[in-house]
C-alpha cells in the first residue's frame, strides 16, 4: 500500500476509491520511532509507503463560538475527519514552502493542500508592533512561529 503526497491511497498501483475502506485503514494507521508507517489490525501488520506525510488538510474553516465561546479554525482532513487547529504549536513550514500541521492528537503530520493553504492565509496578518505574524480570530491575535514568514509572505 502507498499514500501519495496528495493523500491518495493506492493498493498494488490502483487508486483506492472507497472512502469507507480508506477511513478504516486510517483508523488503524500507526508509525514507529523510525518514521515508518504501517496498518495494524489485531496481530497483522502491513507496511504503508508514504510519499510525504499520511494526512492532507483539504480545507480550513472558521467556526464561530466553537472553542470556549470563541472562534477557531477547523481543519478538514483527507480521512474525512475534522479537528481544531492549534495555531500556536502545530504549524511548520517544510521544504519548498509547504505548510504542515500536526494532527490526530499530535501523532501525525498533515500537509496543507493548496486550497487549504490559501484559506488559512486569509487569517494571517503582520503585527508591526511586535514584528511578528499572527492569526487574527475575532479580537484575538495568536502569534505563530516566525519560520512561517518566508513561505506565507514570499519574503
Amino acid at each position: 500500500m502507498r499514500i501519495d503526497k496528495e493523500g491518495i491511497w493506492y493498493f498494488r498501483g490502483e487508486e483506492m476509491t472507497r472512502l469507507d475502506i480508506v477511513q478504516y485503514f486510517y483508523k488503524h494507521l500507526r508509525s514507529d520511532d523510525k518514521g515508518s508507517f504501517y496498518i495494524e489490525i489485531d496481530a497483522e501488520r502491513c507496511s504503508v509507503d508514504v510519499e510525504d506525510v499520511p494526512y492532507v488538510i483539504t480545507s480550513v474553516s472558521l467556526i464561530p463560538t466553537q472553542c470556549d465561546d470563541e472562534s477557531c479554525l477547523v481543519l478538514s482532513l483527507s480521512d474525512g475527519s475534522r479537528e481544531i487547529l492549534d495555531c500556536k504549536k502545530s504549524l511548520r513550514m517544510g521544504r519548498d514552502n509547504v505548510l504542515y500541521s500536526t494532527v490526530r492528537e499530535g501523532k501525525f503530520e498533515a500537509r496543507f493542500s493548496r486550497p487549504a493553504y490559501y484559506q488559512l492565509c486569509r487569517y494571517i496578518e503582520y503585527d508591526p508592533v511586535k514584528g511578528t505574524y499572527v492569526i487574527k480570530l475575532d479580537h484575538r491575535s495568536i502569534s505563530i512561529n516566525t519560520s512561517l514568514v518566508s513561505g506565507i509572505t514570499g519574503n
